[in-house]
């Protein structure tokens, strides 16, 4: 999924536990965000929903986790569960980089291991 740029960009501050207004559409308040126990609740939250990457064709961990929604242009959703996709790095870099991700690969995609024992056979 690309980016989205708005032509119309919010500016929205956000109040967290750690008493810091922060604002996500500057560096240093999308950098402070990322240090906050409520980004790493979520992100950890996303990782143990998902922990294979979506997009690798082998069962890969998702070590990194993606706003789909850019949190500059949508600050309401920067810890919103349905807006957080965990990912491995190496496909979050190429999103990040502006790269296409393989549109036959859906990141609704779920991984299933079998590993159900099968009955004996005499």
């Amino acid at each position: 999924m690309a980016r989205r740029k708005s032509n119309k960009t919010k500016v929205v501050k956000i109040k967290y536990s750690s008493h810091l207004d922060l604002d996500l559409t500057t560096r240093e308040g999308r950098q402070k965000f990322y240090q906050t126990p409520e980004w790493r609740a979520a992100r950890d939250e996303a990782l143990n929903r998902r922990p294979l990457c979506p997009y690798c064709t082998t069962p890969t961990a998702a070590t990194v986790v993606d706003h789909q929604i850019d949190i500059v242009d949508d600050p309401t959703l920067a810890l919103a569960q349905k807006n957080l996709l965990p990912m491995c790095s190496s496909h979050h870099n190429k999103k990040t980089a502006g790269g296409t991700l393989d549109s036959s690969l859906s990141p609704s995609r779920k991984w299933s291991l079998d590993i159900t024992p099968k009955p004996l056979t005499n």
